[in-house]
């Protein structure tokens, strides 16, 4: 839509194929300060003055996707919804075509045998045109596993998650050596108390490569009781957004008890079992709990390396505990010291049932989806920088076929 938006104010005919029928994807993305900045020169604040969650830079895909469908239809783009593109020959009177290809494998398979004799320059030297990138085997297949949790203040934890929250980057390479506890203290000083050892979450069955976690503000208004409202915008209201990157092993556990496709290999196995819908819900809820609670559980335990961290997060701390304990309130440091116990201080690892629960569980059905695992391993790219297809089938001139994609192409 980026691409669309600025080929037409340079004077092109633009016509843009969208497979999807609304507004709906769960990721949340980390923007630059020189993206605000070009996203801003094409009208984007004007149409949505907060997308980017202010100076914290941070868009939801969907909304993102929302404002940019707005402002691509002013300047002219003609968007096709649901469209899809199958063969070269349904582009045949077009100059220019951008191309997604991340999971296109078919696509640029047909665009192969298609243009095969008829590719007259190319972006790299040698090889097949439009051939895919390599295929990882099965065992560097990745799952990953998208969650949100409520952005709220529901409760007095809730509270102290929104004033205090910290980004979670998180990657089994950057843990290395943190099964000493010294060196384990020395990432938390320097990255966040989110740092944790790999060897640590494997005992707890959690096979990671990366994580990270941000907060999603998004729209969001106060009622006439000062209570938190959030906005009705299609797809992914406020949340606290984690997306972690599984091992492959992780995805079979997920599947419905008894399910006969275990056996099948990674690539197959997700595909399959989402179509037939046997991917336990419960059990996918269950291990997005556990993921949040293993990187935010440090909140309430190392209330040392906290409060020399965060005095943020302390005060906030301290003012929810004030609001449980009827308004009394702790001396000196006492307000960073609030542990997880059943005595009425508060619960702040993030995904405890009385701090943030995950949004599908607050009862919007529309929100059902803001739990989700896909397999990337077979995301799809051209290899090449650009392909120019001629010859037979072509109405005119060549066509220049350019990829375009998203941060995991």
């Amino acid at each position: 839509l980026r691409v669309a938006i600025e080929m037409s104010l340079l004077g092109h005919h633009v016509t843009v194929l969208e497979p999807r029928d609304e507004c709906c994807r769960l990721n949340v993305l980390k923007l630059w300060e020189e993206t605000v900045g070009d996203l801003n020169g094409y009208g984007l604040a004007l149409i949505d003055r907060a997308y980017s969650n202010g100076p914290s830079c941070r868009a939801s895909t969907a909304r993102l996707q929302l404002a940019l469908l707005k402002v691509a239809l002013l300047v002219g783009v003609h968007v096709v919804v649901p469209g899809r593109l199958n063969s070269l020959t349904e582009v045949a009177d077009v100059d220019v075509l951008f191309l997604a290809t991340g999971f296109n494998r078919k696509l640029l398979g047909t665009f192969a045998e298609e243009s095969a004799g008829s590719v007259l320059a190319s972006g790299k030297k040698g090889g097949t045109p439009f051939a895919p990138m390599p295929v990882p085997d099965r065992q560097a297949a990745c799952v990953a596993l998208v969650a949100h949790f409520e952005y709220s203040d529901r409760s007095a934890a809730a509270r102290a998650w929104m004033a205090a929250f910290e980004e979670i980057s998180w990657s089994a390479q950057g843990a290395v050596g943190a099964d000493d506890e010294e060196a384990l203290q020395a990432l938390q000083a320097r990255y966040g108390l989110f740092c944790v050892s790999a060897r640590a979450l494997e005992s707890e069955g959690l096979q990671l490569e990366n994580v990270i976690a941000y907060v999603n503000k998004g729209y969001r208004k106060a009622d006439k009781g000062g209570r938190i409202v959030v906005g009705n915008l299609r797809g992914v209201p406020p949340s606290f957004y984690f997306i972690a990157t599984l091992h492959a092993e992780m995805l079979a556990p997920l599947l419905a008890h008894g399910s006969e496709l275990r056996a099948l290999p990674t690539r197959e196995l997700l595909e399959v079992a989402k179509t037939e819908r046997v991917v336990d819900e419960d059990k996918l809820d269950a291990l997005a709990a556990r993921l949040a609670a293993a990187f935010t559980r440090n909140y309430t335990t190392h209330t040392r390396a906290l409060e020399k961290r965060s005095g943020r997060f302390s005060r906030a701390v301290g003012r929810a505990s004030r609001a449980l304990s009827g308004g009394s309130k702790p001396q000196g440091a006492a307000a960073a010291k609030v542990r997880i116990t059943d005595g009425g201080s508060v619960p702040v690892v993030l995904s405890d049932e009385g701090a943030c629960r995950l949004l599908r569980k607050c009862g919007d059905p529309t929100w059902r989806k803001t739990v989700d695992v896909f397999d990337f391993s077979e995301r799809q790219c051209m290899s090449s920088a650009a392909e120019i297809v001629g010859g037979d089938g072509r109405q005119h001139s060549p066509l220049l076929v350019l990829p375009v994609g998203d941060a995991l192409q």
